[in-house]
């Protein structure tokens, strides 16, 4: 039988879902702010509705593909927009 022992933790490296809930909380913001719909977006983005869903609740890889860039342009941000801390945090 294996021995468990206490010790760091398996991946010390900030979680990728804390930066989804980030991009995802981000994006919803400045949409709804511009007065776009999801579905606008999604469509000028040229990713299915699906996809930009799945970029607003944070299950999706947002950062592949160059898709973070594809979505900042659309909303007619900065790119460091869509990944920024929310203040006075």
């Amino acid at each position: 039988m294996p021995k468990i022992t206490a010790g760091r933790p398996r991946n010390p490296r900030p979680s990728l879902d804390a930066f989804a809930t980030r991009v995802a909380r981000n994006v919803i913001r400045i949409r709804t702010n511009a007065g776009y719909t999801a579905d606008d977006c999604a469509a000028a983005c040229g990713c299915g509705r699906t996809t930009w869903y799945r970029i607003e609740s944070g299950r999706h890889a947002s950062s592949a593909g160059g898709m973070l860039d594809r979505i900042a342009g659309v909303l007619g941000v900065d790119l460091s927009e869509l990944t920024r801390k929310p203040r006075g945090k």
